[in-house]
C-alpha cells in the first residue's frame, strides 16, 4: 500500500548543498563555472522531481473532477482514509487496534475521465523531467567528473574535493532515483488501493463498497 499524504523529507539535501558551498570555495577559479552549472542543474532536477512526487501523492484527489460540488467532501474523505492507512503503517506490534471510520462520514465521488486528464497533464511534466532536466543533470555531473580529474590541485586537496563531490552526487541521486517511482498509476490500480482502504478502515463497509464499485465501474 503506497504512502499517501506522507511525503519524503528533503531535509537531508541541506547536507548536500552545504557540501556544495565547500566545493565552490576550493575548486580552481577557471573550473568554477562548470561546477556552478552542475549545481544549478541538480537544483532544477530536484525541483521537478519534488513537484512530481507531490502531484502523484494527490492522485486520489484527482479521481473527482475539479468542477464537482462534491470535491471538498471527496478530498476530505480520501484524507481521512489514508490517515488511517498511514497510522496502521506506523503502528507497532503492541499498538492498540486502530479505530475505524463510520461509513456515513466517507463521501467519495469518482470519475474515470477526470483521473485520465490528471494523468495526461502529469505525464507532460514527467516527460519534460525525464527528457530535459534529469539528463541535463547527468551531463553536467559527467562534465565535472572529467574536469576535476585534469584540474591542477594538490593531491591531498583533490582527494578531499572528490570525497566531498561524491557525497553531493550520492545524496542528489538518492533523491532522484528510481524514476519508475514517479510513474502515474493506472486507474485500476488506484481504485484497488482505495477499495482496500475502505475495506480495512471503515465500519461495516459493505454498502459503501457497493456504491463505490458502481461509481468507478469496477468489479471486486
Amino acid at each position: 500500500m503506497p504512502t499517501f499524504y506522507v511525503r519524503r523529507s528533503y531535509h537531508p539535501l541541506r547536507r548536500a548543498f552545504a557540501v556544495s558551498r565547500r566545493l565552490l570555495d576550493t575548486v580552481p577559479d577557471n573550473e568554477r563555472p562548470i561546477l556552478i552549472r552542475a549545481l544549478r542543474t541538480a537544483g532544477n532536477a530536484l525541483k521537478y522531481h519534488n513537484m512530481l512526487e507531490k502531484e502523484r501523492a494527490k492522485r486520489f484527489d484527482a479521481m473527482c473532477p475539479d468542477v464537482s460540488l462534491d470535491l471538498d467532501k471527496h478530498i476530505e474523505s480520501v484524507k481521512r482514509l489514508f490517515e488511517k492507512v498511514n497510522e496502521k503503517r506506523s503502528a507497532g506490534p503492541d499498538s492498540p487496534p486502530i479505530e475505524k471510520l463510520p461509513a456515513d462520514t466517507i463521501h467519495l465521488h469518482l470519475n474515470h475521465r477526470a483521473y485520465g486528464e490528471a494523468a495526461r497533464l502529469y505525464n507532460i511534466t514527467l516527460t519534460r523531467h525525464m527528457e530535459v532536466y534529469y539528463p541535463m543533470w547527468l551531463g553536467a555531473k559527467d562534465a565535472v567528473d572529467r574536469v576535476v580529474e585534469d584540474c591542477e590541485m594538490e593531491p591531498a586537496a583533490k582527494r578531499e574535493w572528490l570525497d566531498q563531490w561524491k557525497i553531493f552526487v550520492a545524496e542528489v541521486m538518492d533523491h532522484l532515483t528510481p524514476l519508475e517511482d514517479l510513474l502515474f498509476p493506472l486507474w485500476e490500480d488506484s481504485v484497488g488501493v482505495l477499495r482496500d482502504a475502505i475495506t480495512e478502515h471503515v465500519e461495516e463497509p459493505e454498502h459503501l463498497l457497493n456504491t463505490f464499485h458502481i461509481s468507478c465501474g469496477w468489479s471486486p
